[in-house]
């Protein structure tokens, strides 16, 4: 009798205590409803887009049961919390969408890329012309300009090889058709 009353009492000290709602919340203490709640938010996070998804992570945390391969209940926690962070990562994936497409019709075109490079430097000249004068940017402090539009140039390069933009017009640099 005093065992069952300090259960009870252990249980009105949890329930006060955060640990205790947090259990109310997940509907107990195991493991698999901690993994179904955290991909539940991770689905509710992902958005309506991404339904696909919902099938793999459900495949993923039931393993294979079939072949002798269960996944362990740690295991699944973990799975959720991935899922929750590569939800999270679609989130972001979608918001930045609209920012990429503005990069891309820039360095869609050498007039629209040499255009930004030109106005960036020549904001920088014009913040140094200001500061030191002309002679200053001529004789010591050109050498930032040009790293700056150095710089530049490689991103542009290197953002349309990741982005996959090829520039019509220009032949690949291994195409010696023309010799």
């Amino acid at each position: 009798m005093r065992l069952h009353r300090a259960t009870v009492e252990v249980e009105r000290a949890e329930e006060r205590l955060p640990v205790g709602r947090v259990r109310r919340w997940l509907g107990g203490t195991g493991a698999d409803r901690v993994s179904a709640r955290l991909t539940m938010i991770a689905l509710a996070l992902a958005g309506s887009r991404r339904e696909t998804v919902r099938a793999e992570w459900a495949a993923h945390l039931a393993g294979a049961p079939e072949e002798g391969f269960t996944v362990r209940p740690a295991a699944r926690v973990r799975y959720s919390l991935g899922f929750l962070l590569a939800a999270f990562r679609f989130r972001l994936s979608d918001l930045a969408a609209p920012a990429w497409r503005l990069v891309d019709w820039v360095l869609a075109t050498d007039n629209r890329v040499n255009t930004a490079i030109s106005s960036v430097v020549g904001a920088q000249a014009i913040f140094i012309v200001g500061d030191g004068g002309l002679q200053a940017l001529i004789t010591e402090v050109w050498e930032p300009c040009g790293l700056l539009g150095g710089a530049l140039y490689l991103l542009v390069r290197f953002l349309r090889r990741r982005r996959g933009i090829e520039i019509a017009g220009q032949r690949p640099p291994n195409d010696r058709s023309d010799a």
